[in-house]
């Protein structure tokens, strides 16, 4: 039993590696293949929408784990394939937004170049250097251009987070101890009515219904 759960342990292991791998080609090939900023747009749309379905499914499928298993593996996979989709959406919205970002530099110089021109053949004279460089500048390119770390992406809790085993496993114990307390409440006052009508009995009393201000 322990040894077919570590070759299904290590099989999804290597699902995820794999998986990895795709991701990682295919963000590559995406982020060379933007070729408008609507596009760009529409990446970044598509993808922030499928962190939440990723999100509301992966909840979804830990819920059934929690059903189906009593232990933890089950969920810790689903977590790191649910952590692992997330990581790669975050890369793609990151890779358009770097696009689109170089994308507006590039307008802008094209715009400043087109005034400086303009500029030059209504004076005859080639324009002033202004005081503060174009954003477009080498510094800020190799800013734009260098990668983005991805341990704030790692760190990133995911929203609406599930309860692990431990916590339910506590809550439910909560639970049970209230509802046994509550029962055990309830059984002794039921003896101590019991007993004090098997006194009154000895005794020759009656046993009076409650009055009307008890009652209310």
């Amino acid at each position: 039993m322990k040894s077919q759960f570590l070759h299904k342990n290590r099989n999804f292991c290597f699902k995820l590696w794999f998986i990895a791998l795709l991701l990682g080609q295919a963000i590559t090939a995406n982020a060379q293949s933007i070729q408008s900023r609507a596009q760009a747009e529409e990446i970044i749309h598509y993808h922030t929408q499928r962190k939440q379905a990723i999100n509301t499914e992966q909840q979804a499928k830990i819920q059934a784990c929690y059903q189906k298993f009593a232990s933890n593996p089950c969920v810790e996979q689903l977590k790191r394939e649910a952590q692992l989709q997330q990581r790669a959406a975050d890369q793609e919205i990151l890779a358009a937004q770097r696009w689109i970002r170089e994308d507006r530099a590039k307008e802008q110089q094209k715009r400043l170049s087109a005034r400086a021109s303009e500029q030059e053949t209504q004076t005859g004279k080639p324009p002033a250097k202004p005081d503060s460089p174009p954003l477009d500048t080498t510094a800020q390119r190799h800013r734009l251009l260098a990668p983005r770390p991805s341990k704030a992406v790692q760190k990133r809790a995911p929203l609406n987070k599930p309860p692990d085993a431990a916590q339910i496993k506590e809550n439910q114990e909560r639970f049970d101890a209230k509802q046994q307390k509550a029962q055990e409440k309830a059984a002794q006052s039921k003896k101590r009515q019991a007993d004090r009508a098997a006194r009154n009995a000895q005794r020759g009393y009656e046993t009076l219904p409650p009055s009307k201000g008890v009652e209310n």
